[in-house]
């Protein structure tokens, strides 16, 4: 069965990858598809992505984050580990 799940990325990380992935890629296209959180931290205000996908799709992103934006791959792993448990 194949789960959803979120991943969690902030606006830096998801900008550097999102920068090196193919424009024509399902993981560009995963990537695009992504909404903007607005947190509050303390005294100002801190901005991430939320990403929706399938995990087999999380897998080829964290793939590609291994290979091409390593800044990127613990918050790809860290929503794979969530769903593993």
């Amino acid at each position: 069965m194949d789960e959803h799940l979120t991943i969690i990325m902030t606006l830096n990380r998801y900008d550097l990858f999102v920068e090196k992935l193919d424009p024509a890629s399902r993981a560009y296209e995963i990537m695009k598809n992504a909404s903007i959180e607005r947190s509050d931290s303390k005294d100002h205000y801190v901005g991430a992505m939320r990403i929706a996908c399938r995990s087999e799709e999380a897998d080829m992103l964290l793939d590609q984050a291994n290979r091409l934006c390593p800044e990127a791959a613990p918050d790809i792993a860290s929503a794979i580990d969530s769903i593993d448990k």
